[in-house]
This record gives C-alpha cells, sequence and structure tokens, in this order.
C-alpha cells in the first residue's frame, strides 16, 4: 500500500550555486514501521521524537524528492532494511546508491545488470563526483549528535498536522543563537516517518526540502540490494582516506601544505570533520594539477559550516581580501580559501580574518 502526498511552500531566494555545490548541507534519516511495530509518539518528549526520525530501525520503500537550488529537483529511491537505508538513482546503465549505516556513509556505482558473480560490479565513487554531489546533498557524514544539537537549538513539537492525508507531528528546531539555520520536520504520528522536512537559512530563506512522494510500509525488499550496501560499507571502512577520520596534521602530510584552522567559530559549532577532497591516487584536482583540497567542516548540529584551503602556484598567486557573503573567497601566501554556510554572513566574516 503506497501513501502519497505533498507540501506546498514558496521559492526561497536563489543562493550560490558554489555553495550548494560544495557544501553537504542536510542530514536526515528516514524510516518507517512495519506492521510488527506499535510507535506511540504522543508520549515522546520532541528530541525524542525527532531522534526516532533521524534513525531507521524498520523496513520500508519510498520515493522521497529532494530541493535544493543547486540541482533543482530530484527524485530517489530510498530502501530501509533495518539497520541500512539505501538511497539510489538510475542514470544511464550505472545505479548510483549511497549507503547509510549509523555514522558510517558510503557511495558507490553498481550496473544496471548486475549480473557479475562476487560483488565485482561495486565501485566505491569519491564524494567529489558530480553524480555523488547529488546524493551526497541529502547527508552529512559527520554523525548524528543529538547532544549538541540539543545544546544549540530549542525543539518544538506541535500536534494537529496533515501531509498527504496522514495525521502528523510537527517537529521544529528554533536556533538559539541569532544568526544560525532552522529546521522544520512533519513526522507521521502512526509511525513516526519522517514526510517531510525543510530547512531554512539565517534570515528565513528555504535552503533545501525535502518530500515523501510515495511510501510503502511493507515492501518485499530486494536482498541482493542489501548485499551491495554492505559490500560498499566493509570497502569503505578500510578506506579511510576517504573519510572523515583524518586529522588536520595528516591531511596536511597529504597535501604538502600547511592547514590553517580558524582563531574564532561562531558559538556552539565545533570542528566535526576533516578530508581530502582531491589529488588522491592521481585524479585531477581543483588546483589544475598542483594538488588536493582540504576540507574542514564545523558543525553544531544542524548548520555546517565548510573551509576549503589548496595551494596555488606560484605564477598564479595573488591577494585577494574576504568580503561578507554565504561564500567567501580570498587568497594569501600562496593559499586560496573558500569559506561556505548558510548562517549571517556577518559571522561568517569574522571566521574568515580569523584563519591563520
Amino acid at each position: 500500500m503506497f501513501c502519497s502526498g505533498g507540501f506546498a511552500g514558496s521559492r526561497p531566494r536563489i543562493m550560490s550555486a558554489l555553495l550548494m555545490s560544495l557544501v553537504i548541507i542536510i542530514m536526515y534519516g528516514y524510516g518507517a514501521a512495519g506492521a510488527d511495530q506499535s510507535l506511540v509518539v504522543d508520549g515522546m518528549s520532541p528530541d525524542q521524537l525527532y531522534a526516532l526520525s533521524l534513525a531507521p530501525k524498520a523496513h520500508f520503500k519510498s520515493v522521497i524528492r529532494l530541493w535544493n537550488p543547486s540541482i533543482g529537483d530530484l527524485e530517489v529511491t530510498a530502501t530501509g532494511y533495518g539497520d541500512v537505508v539505501v538511497y539510489s538513482l538510475r542514470l544511464l546503465e550505472h545505479e548510483y546508491c549511497l549507503a547509510v549505516n549509523g555514522n558510517t556513509t558510503v557511495c558507490y556505482g553498481l550496473p544496471v545488470d548486475r549480473s557479475c558473480p562476487g560483488g565485482g560490479g561495486v565501485t566505491l565513487i569519491v564524494c567529489e563526483d558530480q553524480i555523488t554531489r547529488f546524493l551526497l546533498a541529502m547527508l552529512v557524514p559527520v554523525g548524528n549528535d543529538l547532544p549538541l544539537l540539543v545544546g544549540n537549538y530549542s525543539i518544538e513539537k506541535s500536534a494537529g498536522f496533515y501531509y498527504g492525508g496522514r495525521e502528523s507531528v510537527k517537529v521544529k528546531l528554533v536556533p538559539k543563537l541569532p544568526g544560525n539555520v532552522g529546521r522544520t520536520a512533519w513526522i507521521d504520528k502512526a509511525s513516526g516517518v519522517l514526510l517531510s522536512l525543510e530547512d531554512v537559512n539565517y534570515c528565513g530563506d528555504v535552503i533545501q526540502r525535502l518530500q515523501t512522494l510515495q511510501l510503502d510500509c511493507t515492501p518485499e525488499l530486494d536482498e541482493e540490494r542489501l548485499k551491495w550496501a554492505r559490500l560498499a560499507l566493509t570497502m569503505a571502512a578500510r578506506d579511510s582516506v576517504r573519510g572523515w577520520a583524518m586529522t588536520v596534521d595528516y591531511a596536511s602530510q597529504v597535501l604538502g601544505f600547511k592547514i590553517a584552522e580558524p582563531k574564532w567559530i561562531p558559538p556552539g559549532y565545533q570542528l566535526a570533520g576533516v578530508r581530502v577532497l582531491q589529488g588522491l591516487e592521481g585524479s585531477p584536482s581543483l588546483a589544475g594539477g598542483v594538488g588536493g583540497v582540504a576540507q574542514l567542516v564545523y558543525y553544531d548540529g544542524l548548520g555546517m559550516i565548510s573551509l576549503y584551503e589548496r595551494s596555488v602556484p606560484w605564477w598564479a598567486a595573488s591577494t585577494l581580501e574576504p568580503e561578507a557573503g554565504n561564500v567567501i573567497e580570498w587568497e594569501t601566501c600562496g593559499i586560496r580559501y573558500v569559506l561556505a554556510g548558510d548562517i549571517d554572513p556577518g559571522l561568517l566574516l569574522k571566521m574568515a580574518r580569523s584563519v591563520g
């Protein structure tokens, strides 16, 4: 049985495509209760209910629509296997997948014809691949830190809402400090499934929207798909260079230059992860073959700020001062910096000026 519905909202101001292509801006979990579960959300606290929507532990199959200014509308199939959720998108002769197991996230590709034996068809995809940017825009692979979220946001719950004909509970995340992002989620009252989600920036413009188009709470699941997902997760666990396990010092060694950290970050944010985006295994880099790009992610439980750094060749070096905006680019001492986030541009500029 399928449940369908939509959420109507005003079209937000279009933000910089560079910001949306560089920054992974949304973290959510997606799950539905099966017929053997009885979830009563009325007695849950707001943070418990929100945590339930971020931690799928049931079986489901759905079609969801993701919107942000960078990609427009994108429809993705989601399949839940209890402990693993697989998001997939088919293009031409390949299927591009994103598997999530707790705080472990991996992108991988599969041929549409998966007749090859033994798992030889699984190919890990680096995060900067154009296709996987679309999928990675759905999730932040830096973990679900509910205590950090509760420390920085007030979580409000209100009932009596309907989405696609289903009674839902609205959960709103309101920043405790001005200048930060916010979130509203509509959660199915009967099952705890996330039906819709909307993120706004510091001034209330919508920056990301998720909608459930179809939901099957008692599906026949493809066990082969689960096998491929587990294989990809195992492969990713052996390849920490693609993940967020790096330290700043190790990333500096990989890149061949000293990564600079900001001396000031907005209150409530903390360093959540470091990785090298390009320049590994002979892949082309954003620096035109000079080297890779460092990404430092700062996180407050919901909002995310990304700092990118790369070395510039001597013949292309220049001096560029930072200016206020949601994407700030500057250059000094042979290093090009990009700082991106949806917070108040004044806060972002103060952070940029403290780097070094």
